[in-house]
Formats: structure tokens, sequence, C-alpha cells
């Protein structure tokens, strides 16, 4: 065993890039558009050494593909619903999700961010709530740039 004893861990993918359903438009309806994601998510534990102890970045990608082809009106929609299946890994205490949509405005990117801690989902997790359900209790910040 390793003679340190960290807390927290933080693991996550950047700029990973998913053809996505997504739009409010009339003409984004069925069009295929990219989205850029970032996960970080922050994992209680010490002494990962094996994969089950910790998250496989090739499940969050097929976490965002899955999600990339169910229809969603909103980046924000997608975002809460990728924290929380991230929510459902035992491991995640917490995490910052952003994801963009890169050809919304013709000058610059559509981007929201959504954050939450490992307080407030251990609060929620021992009243019995679901992922959504904790997701929609704790901090969230959302970013137009």
């Amino acid at each position: 065993m390793n003679k340190n004893c960290w807390t927290r861990r933080r693991v996550g993918v950047q700029d990973l890039t998913v053809q996505a359903d997504i739009g409010i438009n009339p003409e984004e309806v069925g069009v295929r558009q990219v989205l850029s994601i970032d996960i970080d998510l922050e994992l209680q534990g010490n002494d990962i050494l094996e994969i089950d102890q910790t998250i496989d970045y090739r499940e969050l990608l097929q976490i965002c593909q899955k999600l990339a082809a169910e229809r969603t009106g909103l980046i924000e929609t997608f975002a809460e619903n990728l924290a929380s299946r991230c929510q459902d890994f035992d491991q995640v205490v917490g995490g910052t999700i952003t994801v963009r949509k890169p050809k919304a405005l013709d000058v610059g990117i559509a981007q929201t961010t959504l954050h939450w801690g490992a307080l407030a989902m251990a609060e929620n997790h021992t009243r019995g709530k679901s992922g959504s359900e904790r997701l929609r209790s704790s901090t969230r910040s959302r970013e137009l740039t």
C-alpha cells in the first residue's frame, strides 16, 4: 500500500467531440452538430491499482456517444444528463462538466458549465435521491462565451 493517503483524486477527459442531435431551432432538428466536452471528475479513494478502482475514459466516451444519439434541445440539458450519468459511478464525489457547441453562433462558441460537489452529493445520497435529483440540488454554473 502506498504511504500517501489521498482523500480526493481527479480524473477526466478534455475536448472529447461527439456528433449530437441537438438544438432548438427548426433547422437544427435531426441535424448532427459537433459538441466538445470536458469532464473533470473528483474521486474518493486511495491507491488506485486496478481499472475498476477509477473511471475508465473509454466508458466516459461511450456515455457521451449514447447521449449524443438521443435528441436533446439544449446543451444545458446534455450537460445535466451527462453529470447525472457520471454520478452513477460509486467513486465519483463531485465534478465539472463543460459542453461547447462551436457552431451555435457566427462569432463565438456557446458553452455551459455545470459543477457539483461532494458535500451536496453526500447529503442528498443519504436521503435516497436519484442522480438527477442530487444534480438539481447541487451547485450549478452556466456560462456563455
